[in-house]
């Protein structure tokens, strides 16, 4: 629950799905209609496996998320509607709601740092409104949420604007130089030109989405 819902690498009992009569809402163009599907399915399952394997391979040729939100009132609305769900339904269990609150912070970075707001009064309104809604006090005393997502929120409650430019002006400097060094590739990035470049999963190809 603490990370954006991807529903299509789940696999979902129809019977489990009837009985509880779990269906999608209907929102104009679909935004991010899988957020309440995956909270009621979570919360209402008796059993769920998991498995680590990957049967899935995704390539996101935007790494910028914010950019990739065309209408920035969507996560809040979503969110609305699982709090709303979560209230009808007596669920207030103190590990569900750090985690989705971990979640929800994170959607509130991601509409600050877009680049261009259409409304920036509106979305610091809608981002006021979340943050008011949450417990502060479970926020910064659970272990589901981590410090630096703490100091986040901090910055957030005590000016949201400010905040918006410390966000814009990080990604301004990682488009500058941007290192990626793990076990899955080593890339270096200056003044947004690739310099070195070697991926390590022979599996994936450069040319094809698997």
């Amino acid at each position: 629950l603490q990370y954006h819902p991807s529903i299509w690498s789940c696999i979902y009992k129809k019977e489990f799905i009837d009985k509880h009569n779990i269906r999608f809402i209907e929102a104009p163009g679909s935004g991010w209609t899988d957020n309440l599907f995956q909270v009621q399915t979570m919360c209402l399952a008796e059993r769920i496996n998991y498995t680590p394997n990957a049967y899935y391979y995704w390539r996101r040729l935007n790494k910028d998320e914010s950019d990739d939100l065309k209408d920035y009132t969507i996560p809040f609305k979503r969110t609305d509607e699982i709090h709303k769900w979560l209230k009808a339904n007596n669920i207030n269990n103190e590990e569900i709601l750090s985690n989705l609150y971990s979640r929800e912070l994170s959607y509130a970075t991601i509409v600050l740092g877009k680049k261009e707001l259409a409304n920036i009064d509106g979305a610091v309104n809608l981002v006021n409104k979340m943050i008011k809604n949450m417990n502060k006090d479970l926020i910064f005393s659970s272990k589901n949420i981590k410090k630096s997502t703490k100091k986040e929120f901090k910055m957030i409650v005590e000016n949201p604007l400010k905040y918006r430019k410390r966000i814009l002006f990080q990604k301004f400097t990682k488009k500058l130089i941007s290192i990626r060094w793990n076990r899955r590739e080593k890339r270096i990035i200056l003044f947004g030109k690739t310099i070195l470049r070697r991926e390590n999963d022979k599996n994936i190809s450069n040319n094809s989405n698997i």
